[in-house]
């Protein structure tokens, strides 16, 4: 190793000259070398004190007491004690063998400039070369000396280096003011080299023996305890040792420095060896213990790490036998905590090309991240080899026992993660893997009860195979054969029921293939096992909204959100989804008060192809659809059409309900309509189109052996109000022969608009429906003709009055031919009813008649008004009322057969206004 500079070597040849100018005038007279030492140095305005010099020529020693040298500026050199013992004779071959060197309490001051020494302690080293170059010129550089110290010991020692343009950010010194410049001091208690150090005239430097350093500091950043170096070797610009101890280090941890800092415990090294032109190492037996690495919140700890062997150089790194206990790490607020790490043949071939290595094992790792606190059990990695700047492979990656917590709260846990045949291509941006596995995965979330609950579980997720590629900032996956078991979404909490865990739950999911691009596309999507629970509250609506939790509103929640949308209107494409005949779907509902239940099971599904979003066009028009349920225990639906999916949602499907059992649905009808469903089964066909949001469809009804059970208070029935007759004289009008109600609903609107309910629309439609099937149907006996656009019920129901002449009890013909229409129509309708309401008027009172004055008999009218009526006038009009009734019963009985008791009679009355007509009311 050469000199650095002429300079340099001039400045090394005058001091070895001043070394033999003061022994020389020690053997002299030692205070003759005093005054001139104290006399040189004030020259160059230098105060200088001695205690005590001597040097002894004859048995080759120096000593030096109490040497103190300072200048006008502070600047310092100083000695306490100083000690050399030399062998004489090679002085004169250039070379220099010193035995021993003690110095105790050495200060020394340095400026530099850009790292160049300007003034060592208080002399100026510019013009001290000056002089040098002045009193022995030479046209040749001077050759080198060898240099060749036995021991070296070295207490108390100060070394202080200030340099103007050289900052602490330059040398990368973490300080609180880095862009100061740099002023700081080495210092350190005892240093011990105990046997030689040579150094050649080429330069080359040996060191064999030990090494001992205690209380080292560097003022603001270094503190170190202890150092120990055994065996030490530098020779051909190798570095050998056979044990290194270090203790009790602390780096960037005093006053005046950022929080960052590094301490350490023990570090522990032995057979080590380096070489520096090949920069390689080998390491047989590495330990440390209590390192601890801080930036303010982030962190790093080790209790211990143990490495068997370890060989390297920058173009080969090979590690075996590594054992990590107990490490802390942290950024930015995260932190982690690994207990056992170990590895296999580890290998970093020419670094930043290649690695290779049997594997590693990582276990009980633990970490934060804010308020979140994250555990896994055990890591594996096998068999990878890869360059980490173009191409990685890996054998095999296993997670064992992984959760994650947050404030306290589940968040995830896993049981299992396994990933074989991984290869990463860094160069191309793709990531390819032979098989995924994932198993006892559970994840939580807070629902709306502020209270986390388990959201989703799932016994085994496999993936046959995946690709991920990155390419113009587009991201591509492909994933094939992915296989869901034992899935179960949304815990059931806040509900009772024995059977139902979770509010949906998946025996097997399987998917074909998914592809993600510019679009997303899944393959053929087949569940297996579908059951669900869905609970319909009063106030809270369905079930499903007790777990959509929103946080409060801000900014950076919207902008998310945002992102989320645009990142959804992607077009999804599903090639087939498939429900088995095993699906189940559960409704409790509590708007009754008291829960009813009811089940659709054997449910099948089949849709094919679905598109969800994007811009593209639909393929076919729209996914064609089948689906199929058992609904409770009789009523079978069955729909087929075709779905377009998109923001408009277009439906076209045709479809029919049979045998549906409604005396189920008894409570429901009770509450809506006022009447009870005591027997009868439904069949629907039906057809419905949505296009646009608007929606037009038909219903067509059969029930079959339909009745109802009693009126609940009949005059405030809803249907009763609506209908203008009670609801069963309706129905009854609709029955055929065998007991059967056709019935046709169309339902139209605008689901775009606000106030459209389509409960709202299907009560209104059905009682106009009823309306106008019984109007149509009896519009041919003359009651009320279509045309005219009434729809009156209770008006439609009414035939025209049987009346009488004042006083005649008997049917003419025309009453005759009225109750004849009546009579076909409960000869047609055996559940049909015939209201018969008779009344008299003043007309049929006996006449009453006078002779006047000129002889004449003249007929006096009564004058009308119940005061002019007597009791036995109100009696003969009431009988005659009666009569008149039980006549038109008498005629309906006698020609049609109709029974008696389907002939239901008013309570009789009379009329009181003296134009009224005698009449007997018919209504149905």
């Amino acid at each position: 190793m050469t000199l650095p500079t002429p300079k340099l070597q001039r400045l090394y040849v005058f001091l070895l000259a001043l070394f033999i100018v003061l022994v020389t005038l020690v053997v002299v007279k030692s205070h003759l070398m005093h005054w001139y030492l104290v006399h040189w140095f004030d020259k160059h305005g230098v105060t200088l004190e001695v205690e005590q010099l001597t040097l002894n020529v004859y048995n080759s020693n120096f000593e030096l007491d109490h040497f103190v040298a300072t200048n006008a500026s502070g600047r310092r050199l100083s000695v306490d004690g100083l000690s050399v013992n030399w062998q004489w004779k090679p002085l004169w071959d250039r070379q220099i063998i010193i035995d021993e060197v003690t110095v105790n309490t050495l200060k020394l001051d340095v400026v530099g400039n850009m790292f160049k020494p300007l003034h060592i302690g208080p002399l100026d080293l510019a013009l001290l070369v000056n002089e040098v170059v002045e009193d022995k010129p030479t046209d040749e550089p001077s050759a080198p000396w060898a240099v060749d110290i036995g021991a070296i010991k070295l207490t108390d020692f100060e070394v202080c280096y200030r340099d103007e343009k050289v900052h602490y950010a330059d040398v990368g010194l973490p300080l609180k003011d880095a862009n100061k410049p740099l002023d700081n001091c080495l210092k350190w208690q005892t240093l011990d080299l105990d046997t030689r150090l040579s150094l050649s005239e080429t330069g080359e430097l040996t060191l064999l023996g030990n090494v001992g350093l205690t209380a080292v500091g560097v003022k603001d950043w270094l503190t170190l305890g202890n150092l120990t170096v055994n065996g030490l070797n530098l020779s051909k610009q190798r570095l050998d040792w056979t044990a290194l101890k270090l203790d009790l280090v602390e780096v960037f941890g005093n006053e005046g420095v950022s929080d960052s800092h590094l301490s350490m415990s023990a570090l522990s090294v032995a057979a080590v060896g380096i070489e520096l032109d090949n920069r390689g190492a080998d390491i047989n037996l590495l330990k440390l213990s209590g390192l601890v690495v801080s930036n303010q919140d982030s962190g790093l700890a080790f209790d211990n790490l143990v490495v068997d062997s370890l060989r390297g150089d920058i173009n080969n790194v090979e590690l075996s036998g590594l054992s990590i206990n107990k490490i802390n790490g942290g950024f930015q607020g995260a932190e982690v905590q690994i207990d056992n790490l170990s590895t296999k043949n580890l290998a970093v071939i020419d670094v930043g090309k290649q690695l290779k290595g049997e594997g590693f094992e990582l276990q009980n790792v633990q970490g934060t991240f804010e308020e979140f606190v994250g555990r896994a059990g055990r890591l594996v990695v096998e068999n990878f080899v890869g360059n980490p700047a173009e191409q990685v492979n890996v054998g095999a990656i296993k997670i064992d026992e992984v959760s994650v917590k947050q404030q306290g709260n589940d968040l995830l846990q896993l049981r299992r993660f396994s990933v074989s045949t991984v290869v990463v291509d860094i160069a191309k941006q793709q990531a390819t893997l032979q098989s995924l596995g994932l198993t006892g995965v559970n994840v939580w979330q807070k629902a709306k009860d502020e209270q986390h609950h388990k959201a989703a579980s799932f016994d085994a997720l496999g993936i046959e195979s995946a690709q991920l590629g990155v390419q113009s900032q587009q991201i591509s996956v492909q994933v094939k054969g992915l296989e869901l078991t034992g899935l179960a979404l949304l815990e059931n909490f806040g509900e009772t029921s024995e059977t139902h865990r979770a509010l949906v739950t998946l025996k097997t999911l399987n998917v074909d293939n998914i592809h993600v691009a510019e679009s997303i596309d899944v393959g053929k999507v087949s569940l297996n096992g579908f059951d669900s629970l869905l609970v319909l509250h009063p106030d809270d609506g369905l079930n499903v909204a007790k777990w959509l939790y929103s946080a409060p509103d801000n900014k950076d929640q919207q902008e998310q959100q945002d992102d989320i949308t645009s990142a959804a209107a992607k077009q999804i494409t599903i090639g087939q989804v498939s429900f088995g005949d095993d699906a189940k779907l559960t409704l409790v509902e509590h708007t009754l008060g008291k829960p009813q239940t009811h089940q659709l099971s054997k449910l099948k599904l089949s849709m094919a192809p679905i598109v969800l979003g994007g811009q593209g066009t639909t393929p076919l028009g729209g996914a064609d659809v089948n689906f199929s349920a058992l609904i409770e225990q009789t009523g079978q639906l069955s729909l087929k059409g075709v779905v377009v999916p998109d923001k408009s949602l277009k439906i076209d499907i045709k479809g029919q309900l049979q045998h549906l059992s409604l005396p189920a649905y008894s409570n429901y009808s009770a509450r809506h309509i006022g009447y009870r469903v005591e027997q009868g089964q439904l069949d629907v066909d039906f057809e419905v189109e949505i296009n646009n949001g608007q929606i037009d469809s038909n219903f067509a009804l059969l029930l079959k052996k339909f009745e109802l059970g009693k009126l609940q208070q009949h005059e405030q029935s809803a249907a009763n109000n609506e209908l203008g007759v009670p609801l069963p004289v309706a129905l009854n009008l609709l029955r055929d022969n065998n007991d059967n109600i056709e019935l046709s609903i169309p339902i139209n609107g605008d689901l775009n608009k606000p106030d459209f309910s389509l409960s709202s629309v299907i009560s209104t439609v059905t009682f106009k429906a009823l309306k106008t099937a019984v109007i149509y149907t009896y519009s041919p006996l003359g009651m009320l003709s279509m045309a005219s656009g009434l729809v009156d019920l209770a008006t439609a129901l009414r035939f025209k009055p049987l009346v009488f002449a004042p006083g005649k009890l008997e049917l003419d013909d025309t009453a005759k031919a009225q109750l004849d229409k009546a009579g076909q129509v409960l000869g047609k309708k055996s559940k049909v009813d015939l209201v018969l309401c008779a009344n008299a008027t003043l007309q049929d009172l006996p006449v009453v008649s006078i002779v006047d004055g000129k002889g004449k008999t003249v007929i006096v009218p009564h004058k009308g008004g119940a005061q002019a009526i007597s009791d036995t006038q109100r009696k003969i009009l009431l009988d005659t009322a009666r009569k008149r009734h039980r006549a038109a019963q008498a005629y309906l009985v006698d020609t049609y057969g109709i029974a008696a008791h389907r002939l239901l009679l008013c309570n009789v009355k009379f009329d009181k206004k003296a134009d009224s007509k005698p009449i007997v009311g018919v209504s149905i």
